[in-house]
């Protein structure tokens, strides 16, 4: 399932590309969107939606006039406390020396409290305290691993602090 971020802890902007669709006999297309739960929201090549946290199926049906084709797509908005969440279930599933694992942990779990609150900015130091613990606690002995949870940790802080795109960040899907 593609996992959208939350930027504000309650929604998140899903941009829909149906462009990769095509008629044999070069026919115009018409789209439509639609959501399981609410129904119908855009019509048009590229649609633009704003999805509450959850799990959410999308629709887009494809037709020229004749014949129809629809193609469906399921992604879940998570908050981003629920993001460091899946990170802390991968550092407990590590195979990471006890004494370096408690203070790893501990810079996950004030992120998740911080990104709970709705203090973003105060979770987003948090994990960059995570990823200097990890660099030097953990790189030295697994690299690999330690690189995972630095890129983990980035992706988190990117969707927050607009270095991928903002906080009212939306995120494209290819349909």
């Amino acid at each position: 399932t593609l996992t959208v971020l939350s930027p504000n802890n309650t929604n998140a902007t899903v941009v829909f590309d149906g462009s990769l669709s095509s008629d044999v006999e070069n026919d115009p297309l018409q789209y439509s969107w639609i959501e399981s739960i609410s129904g119908p929201f855009a019509a048009g090549v590229l649609a633009t939606n704003v999805f509450n946290v959850g799990q959410h199926t999308v629709h887009l049906v494809v037709s020229d006039g004749m014949a129809a084709s629809t193609n469906n797509i399921t992604f879940e908005i998570i908050t981003p406390g629920q993001a460091v969440a899946n990170l802390v279930s991968l550092v407990d599933d590590a195979e990471i020396e006890r004494k370096n694992k408690h203070p790893i942990l501990a810079s996950l779990h004030a992120a998740v409290a911080s990104f709970d609150r709705g203090n973003f900015q105060s979770g987003a130091n948090q994990l960059g305290a995570f990823q200097n613990k990890v660099l030097a606690q953990v790189s030295p002995s697994d690299p690999a691993i330690a690189d995972a949870f630095i890129r983990a940790a980035q992706a988190i802080i990117d969707s927050l602090s607009g270095s991928e795109a903002g906080p009212s960040a939306s995120r494209t899907v290819n349909v």
